[in-house]
């Protein structure tokens, strides 16, 4: 988990030249944890040749989670880690 935020605040200030960075965590309907990362930066636009993304969803898929990435109504860019409450044993 902490990898994943910290991959989404490196690219806020690197991709999206974000002056202001929020993170909060919560509950997630219906039995679940939910950490998002939001930015006042560039709208979030895939970048071809980095590995940011794809090790930020394959870490959250090893927790029984999923990221979800997205422009927000404010400007900026949002990312939503959700989170099953028990994470899977791994082998």
């Amino acid at each position: 988990v902490l990898r994943i935020v910290q991959e989404a605040v490196t690219n806020a200030i690197r991709h999206g030249q974000a002056g202001r960075i929020v993170i909060q965590g919560g509950p997630e309907v219906p039995a679940g944890a939910r950490i998002v990362v939001e930015n006042d930066g560039a709208p979030f636009a895939s970048q071809p040749g980095g590995r940011g993304l794809e090790n930020m969803r394959r870490r959250a898929a090893q927790l029984g989670g999923a990221i979800a990435i997205e422009a927000w109504e404010a400007g900026g860019a949002r990312l939503t880690l959700s989170l099953p409450l028990e994470v899977p044993q791994q082998a």
